[in-house]
């Protein structure tokens, strides 16, 4: 269920990211909400093997890891450790088979000067989709536009 308190007053073109995987971490760093921290697991972090230049988490006001929510990827290069919270620009998303969504985003852009995945210079976005290079059936890419209005009208149905 969505915390419309928690989103981002600038929603959905802007979020809130709470980071449970910094961009330099390994293994993978799991939240356990009924202690309310985050714990480092012996699992290879994706992100990181696939040189993902950001940060992993979830979207917040949209639930949270175990149960159902928004997963988010941030372009990002500061230092930071798992349950910092940052604000980013919505860019684009990434439509598993699944249900298990991904949305990007990035820091550090204006208020309206927000990029699109989809027309980023090429050496940037293979960058970016090189943590999903190859497509399945049901998989797509989908641009900044498209994120916005999946994220205004739908509610998050994957774990």
């Amino acid at each position: 269920m969505t915390d419309v308190q928690a989103l981002h007053p600038q929603h959905p073109n802007w979020v809130f990211a709470v980071i449970e995987q910094p961009r330099h971490e390994p293994f993978r760093v799991q939240y356990d909400p009924l202690r309310g921290v985050f714990e480092h697991t012996t699992w290879r972090s994706l992100p990181y093997a696939r040189a993902f230049p950001g940060h992993y988490g979830w979207i917040r006001g949209t639930g949270h890891p175990p149960d159902v929510h928004f997963d988010v990827y941030v372009v990002d290069d500061q230092s930071i450790t798992p349950g910092d919270v940052l604000e980013a620009a919505l860019i684009g998303m990434f439509v598993r088979s699944d249900g298990d969504h991904k949305f990007f985003a990035i820091t550090g852009v204006p208020l309206g000067e927000e990029p699109d995945l989809l027309t980023l210079l090429d050496e940037e976005r293979h960058r970016l989709m090189a943590v999903y290079p190859q497509l399945g059936d049901g998989d797509a890419w989908l641009g900044r536009d498209a994120a916005r209005e999946w994220l205004r009208t739908r509610l998050p149905e994957h774990v």
